[in-house]
């Protein structure tokens, strides 16, 4: 995965399905940042396994995740994906556009999940 253009509220990530996680020198991801990873990764996995059923490699996707911050608490507020797949035939537009919608990640912050945290000695 090469990770780029790297901003408070928004990165690039393509070449998702190489081994490794490749960003620029002295690029430290926050937390933020890190979930922006997951959902990307997530959605192009799936977009992957779509595209395997009709021989359209997933190689030349890439996917720029954007976010707005929240407060009270602080949290991410809303994201949003702006993928782009070269090689995907134009007819399959649509559904790869819902495709990508259900991958796990983007279903658990669609819906919500229950957190606990616990600190132990």
């Amino acid at each position: 995965m090469v990770i780029s253009d790297v901003a408070e509220f928004g990165l690039t990530i393509r070449q998702i399905g190489t081994a490794g996680m490749q960003m620029p020198a002295e690029t430290h991801l926050d937390a933020v940042q890190l979930l922006a990873c997951a959902l990307g990764s997530c959605t192009w996995t799936t977009l992957s396994t779509y595209g395997e059923r009709f021989d359209t490699s997933a190689d030349d996707v890439e996917i720029k995740v954007r976010w707005a911050m929240g407060d009270g608490p602080k949290r991410v507020a809303s994201m949003s994906l702006d993928i782009s797949w070269p090689s995907l035939p134009e007819s399959r537009l649509d559904a790869a556009t819902r495709a990508a919608r259900h991958c796990t990640i983007h279903a658990t912050l669609s819906h919500g999940c229950e957190v606990d945290a616990f600190v132990d000695q």
